[in-house]
């Protein structure tokens, strides 16, 4: 069971489809990218500095996962770092996490719920991030039949107030995997959706996304694009989700 009770059930309604909004009052966004499709997993640094941004997140929330969820066929994964559900792992993902959710609805209650409940005095999500890859690298090492998973799209929502020296090690650590795995350019990748901003996130974020390759046996694993409260649209959008492992929108 998860840590909160949502009452919004993880399974996409009846008549959804036809929806022209979301929870929140968006208006539903697509992602403009025929081709695209991955197993996505959202992280949110639930840190108490997001704090002055956490309504801003909760109302663009439904709208951001519910197009990532439409590329999804499983629902995708969503961690709250430093706010872990009770749910267990599965064969590629870690504990913690609320999986194969396809209803933005419960997306909208979560953030709702973890803003309830309080942000959190510890720094969780490179921690997070790095469970995350790395119960992904260790399910595509150990698979017969490669070709067959789809490639991983991580969105890490954050602003970036935590040692991005120890995030700079997580990225490393998943390319050798992936190097090691002879996993192809794109199998994995991490957009930093950055929030506010905090002193030298934009240029180390900016490192991450363009001069990190020469550490990581020359394989793209990073984009970077900021959040503006309210101001998600069909173009952005796209690149925020596929950017991370489709080159053409980095």
């Amino acid at each position: 069971m998860p840590a909160f009770n949502v009452n919004a059930p993880k399974a996409r309604p009846e008549g959804f489809a036809e929806a022209t909004t979301v929870a929140g009052g968006r208006p539903r966004l697509t992602i403009k990218n025929g081709k695209f499709k991955a197993d996505t997993v959202v992280i949110v640094d639930s840190n108490k500095s997001l704090a002055p941004f956490w309504e801003a997140m909760t109302k663009d929330a439904a709208q951001l996962c519910d197009a990532l969820m439409q590329r999804d066929p499983n629902g995708i994964d969503i961690f709250f770092a430093g706010h872990p559900s009770d749910e267990p792992a599965d064969h590629d993902s870690p504990a913690g996490g609320y999986l194969n959710v396809a209803n933005p609805a419960y997306v909208h209650e979560l953030f709702e719920l973890v803003g309830t409940a309080g942000l959190v005095d510890e720094e969780a999500a490179v921690d997070t991030l790095d469970q995350v890859l790395s119960a992904y690298t260790n399910h595509y090492a150990k698979a017969t039949d490669k070709a067959d998973i789809l490639p991983l799209n991580v969105l890490l929502w954050t602003d970036g107030e935590f040692d991005r020296e120890a995030l700079k090690r997580v990225f490393i650590k998943a390319a050798k995997a992936l190097e090691a795995a002879g996993a192809p350019e794109g199998q994995a990748g991490v957009q930093l959706f950055r929030v506010g901003g905090v002193e030298g996130v934009v240029a180390d974020f900016s490192f991450f996304d363009d001069g990190l390759k020469a550490d990581t046996f020359g394989r793209d694993i990073v984009d970077h694009k900021p959040y503006v409260p309210s101001g998600l649209t069909e173009d952005n959008i796209t690149g925020i989700a596929t950017g991370a492992i489709d080159k053409a929108q980095d």
